[in-house]
């Protein structure tokens, strides 16, 4: 899981360098197709455990396209739209009482983060408090 993550990480680094020199945007219609083929992959599979190299190997395609069509769809890579999709799982589950005593910890395991500093800080960059505050603020309603 951690090798599949560090490896999605330096293709997307190689995939940018890539497209900036020479390729050629996909077709809208094509993208968004794409990106919707891609979505229900996702929505029927453990998100936890979910990356791009799974998606491409799943998709059978290469991550320059599935890259091209996510960024055209969403205005991001697939990368950073599958973060953003486990971030919102972390926060509707410290907002469940039920859930959120489990901790901010075991929430982001559950979620797909190994490194609970990253996930902090890409949380609050996303939802303008730590998570600790959020599961405080629901335990104590």
């Amino acid at each position: 899981m951690l090798s599949d993550a560090l490896l999605d990480r330096v293709k997307d680094i190689l995939i940018g360098i890539q497209q900036k020199s020479s390729l050629a945007a996909l077709r809208g219609t094509f993208s968004y197709s794409l990106f919707l083929k891609a979505q229900r992959f996702i929505d029927d599979y453990d998100d936890a455990i979910m990356s791009v190299t799974l998606l491409t190997d799943e998709l059978n395609i290469p991550p320059h396209i599935l890259r091209s069509a996510f960024v055209q769809t969403t205005g991001v890579s697939p990368r950073v739209w599958l973060r953003q999709r486990a971030l919102d799982r972390a926060r509707r589950a410290m907002l469940d009482p039920t859930q959120a005593c489990k901790g901010v910890s075991q929430i982001a395991l559950e979620c797909g983060f190994f490194h609970f500093g990253r996930f902090a800080g890409y949380y609050a960059q996303t939802y303008g408090e730590l998570p600790i505050v959020t599961i405080r603020n629901t335990l104590s309603i």
